[in-house]
């Protein structure tokens, strides 16, 4: 499956420590072969962002995703803060 990513999900990333960054990059493998993957822990979300998906990068980091069509579009990274 194709991941694309959002202006703002590339602006939050860069801002990022390389650490998690790599992190990041492990677990976008991950989504890539199976976006239900256990080790992602990807769950829907509600309210304003319904529409929307979110799994773990670690304790305290969160991708927060959607599906278009025959790919991923990467909406935001960064800890839970994000889903304000």
């Amino acid at each position: 499956m194709q991941i694309n990513s959002s202006s703002r999900f590339d602006r939050q990333y860069s801002k990022m420590e390389p650490r998690l960054q790599k992190l990041v990059k492990q677990r976008l493998e991950i989504l890539k072969n199976d976006p239900f993957d256990p080790r992602l822990g990807s769950h829907k979300l509600q309210g304003w962002l319904k529409n929307y998906y979110s799994f773990r990068v670690d304790y305290k980091n969160r991708v927060i995703f959607k599906f278009e069509d025959s790919s991923i579009l990467l909406f935001s990274v960064g800890q839970h803060d994000i889903y304000d």
